[in-house]
């Protein structure tokens, strides 16, 4: 991407839309979904006009912007790189012309949403059928075709899965979360270590009987607002990811028996996030750099004043 000379205007819109999305009335497109042609007209006119006052912007917030859009395609390029798959591996030997860049953001894009829910439709539904498995899909699109099929198949049989109460997902490299994962309202246990999530929608609210969730080795940024909500939560594992900072509220959930956020990149908490109630709490490994606050209801505090820099 050094080499190449970015123009906003020349990517696809799944990769402006976090930048451009403040500026859209998302509200009013929706009304024009099912005329393709005028909602494009639309959307096109709208994306132009936020481009055309990036470029009349002063140098830093297009240099930023540009920027943004850089990482989110590097980072893409990044995971695909990580999973060694077959059926990917031509997209990343091709130069990063703006043409190819345009056409293989999207098509990876479809490719990781695509590959994670054929992957969730084998561990969870294993008792439903669901044709050949993913390591017998032989091109990027087989996979993509395949993945259309998942959602009218888990509402059909979602009444002999609702149940499932434990589930692991650990190290099989997912980089999203299917939607139709968070109907698993039973669940009390959940493993997702060892993926490379770099967020988790809000949608995890409603997995009110959680008790354990594990999300360590993951590439985190930031946690769901909602995960306040999990009343029943008692261990929460999100050690070696790159959390900059945490909700608020976590403070108002049950006792904890252990949470770990051990390797992230905190320098600060939230407003009375001290007043958590926990046996073990451990910040080993972040950025902070003076002593913790009082923790009156945390029986093992592990905290340590580290100024090193993480990548």
């Amino acid at each position: 991407m050094s080499n190449t000379t970015l123009s906003l205007s020349m990517l696809p819109h799944e990769v402006l839309m976090s930048i451009a999305e403040p500026h859209l009335d998302i509200q009013g497109l929706v009304s024009f979904g099912q005329v393709a042609t005028a909602f494009n007209a639309v959307v096109q006119n709208i994306f132009a006009n936020f481009i055309h006052k990036i470029q009349c912007s002063t140098n830093t917030n297009q240099e930023d912007s540009i920027q943004q859009v850089m990482n989110f395609v590097e980072e893409l390029y990044a995971k695909a790189g990580t999973l060694k798959d077959d059926r990917i591996q031509h997209l990343l030997t091709q130069p990063k012309t703006l043409k190819n860049v345009k056409k293989n953001v999207k098509l990876l894009q479809k490719y990781f949403i695509a590959r994670d829910k054929i992957i969730l439709w084998e561990v969870a539904t294993p008792a439903i059928p669901n044709g050949l498995p993913l390591d017998q899909l032989e091109t990027c699109e087989d996979v993509i075709a395949k993945a259309e099929g998942f959602s009218p198949t888990f509402n059909q049989y979602k009444h002999q899965i609702v149940g499932i109460m434990s589930l692991n997902l650990a190290n099989k490299n997912l980089t999203h979360i299917p939607s139709e994962f968070f109907e698993l309202s039973n669940l009390n246990l959940l493993v997702l270590t060892g993926n490379l999530l770099t967020e988790v929608s809000d949608e995890i609210g409603n997995l009110k009987q959680l008790k354990r969730l594990n999300l360590e080795n993951n590439l985190l940024k930031s946690l769901p607002s909602q995960i306040v909500t999990l009343n029943a939560l008692r261990d929460l594992f999100l050690a070696h990811n790159k959390l900059e900072s945490l909700p608020s509220g976590m403070e108002g959930l049950r006792d904890f028996l252990k949470l770990t956020l051990v390797d992230n990149r905190l320098s600060s908490l939230p407003n009375g996030f001290n007043q958590i109630a926990c046996k073990e709490l451990d910040f080993r490994e972040n950025r902070f750099l003076s002593m913790p606050p009082p923790f009156p209801r945390v029986e093992e505090l592990k905290w340590e004043i580290d100024n090193r820099k993480k990548s």
